[in-house]
């Protein structure tokens, strides 16, 4: 029987595309990229995949190469260097990243007035993941030799990673009471609430089961924290790794939480759905197995490790569903209430990664 694939959201796409950007944007990123590292601009164009909007990375070409200039979410020049030193150590354990450009002042960014910071890397000229087993068992493979990086970084950056860098053991419980206690309070409730309250228990469920689990007691190192499929480049024809990107989440977790997103994000995405539609037949299941197989070729997990990930995959969708009902609740922003859906379905594919 054809196996359907699940809907893989905002990361189906392989192909990266280049978007105009306006004048006054060329001209304001002209002149971080000249006054920070001292190049001349012949072109910009924003990258993008997929329904991805405002990217903050975009595409310089000038008479010295190729760059892509990231415009940095972080905006504490610490935690950027800090960042910063986690991909160059990296970088010299031969991982696949691609490193800061020191900039004319031989800083990792460059601070721009009223606009932030910046880096600066060469271009790689690449794809995002097309959903085929060879680059998903690639890929499984280049996270171990990650994780293994980073487990023997120096001591003062690891240091500086669990200082600068909230630690994540498991979604907050608490916060989560609050929440419902909130929710519950409500004299009353807007069809938004409702729909909410419709799958409430089942989270709540979810939550007492994750909670209780023995998660902290699980390796922990410092994790990459957001591999997607559209936070790796891949070359089109060998499918090899090109390099690891934005480590911009990098904390101090259990190892097998980074080891669970990763496959989660990148066992869903494939078939039908996707612009490749690779491996069409397969299961999530399947995929897992190879990915599993894959990374424990490299790096060993422990049989706690194997038998946490679809708790650390519930654990994580939970996370963010949190996140999401703290705003909404909270602090009454509705900015992130679109994403609620998605966690939903992410937090009960969990049960699919059991081995």
């Amino acid at each position: 029987m054809k196996y359907t694939s699940p809907d893989p959201f905002n990361h189906g796409t392989t192909t990266i595309t280049y978007n105009p950007v306006t004048e006054t944007e060329v001209e304001n990123l002209s002149s971080v990229v000249k006054r920070g590292w001292g190049v001349d601009t012949d072109s910009i164009q924003e990258l993008s995949a997929g329904t991805d909007k405002n990217s903050n990375n975009f595409r310089i070409d000038s008479s010295s190469g190729s760059y892509v200039l990231k415009w940095s979410h972080i905006g504490d020049p610490a935690v950027r260097k800090l960042v910063n030193q986690v991909i160059a150590y990296n970088g010299s354990k031969e991982i696949h990243v691609s490193t800061p450009i020191p900039t004319a002042s031989d800083l990792t960014s460059f601070s721009s007035n009223h606009q932030g910071l910046f880096c600066l890397y060469r271009f790689i000229s690449g794809e995002h993941f097309d959903g085929s087993r060879a680059e998903l068992v690639n890929m499984a493979q280049e996270v171990a030799y990650l994780h293994k990086a980073l487990e023997t970084m120096p001591a003062y950056l690891q240091y500086d990673v669990r200082r600068l860098k909230k630690p994540l053991v498991k979604h907050d419980r608490e916060l989560f009471e609050r929440i419902l206690r909130t929710i519950n309070s409500l004299e009353e409730k807007t069809d938004s609430d409702l729909n909410i309250i419709k799958y409430i228990d089942e989270i709540n469920e979810y939550s007492k089961q994750v909670s209780t689990s023995d998660l902290d007691a699980l390796t922990f190192q410092i994790i990459h924290h957001d591999l997607h499929p559209h936070n790796i480049l891949f070359h089109q024809h060998s499918k090899e790794v090109l390099a690891l990107l934005d480590f911009d989440q990098i904390l101090y977790s259990q190892r097998a939480r980074d080891v669970s997103f990763a496959m989660h994000r990148f066992v869903r995405t494939y078939g039908e759905h996707t612009e490749r539609k690779q491996d069409t037949e397969s299961t999530m299941p399947e995929r897992a197995q190879d990915f599993l197989n894959a990374y424990v070729s490299i790096n060993p997990l422990s049989d706690k490790e194997v038998k946490a990930i679809p708790l650390a995959i519930q654990d994580e969708a939970l996370h963010r569903i949190i996140v999401i009902l703290d705003h909404l609740y909270i602090n009454k922003d509705t900015s992130w209430s679109f994403d609620l859906s998605k966690q939903l379905t992410l937090l009960r594919e969990g049960a699919h990664f059991s081995f």
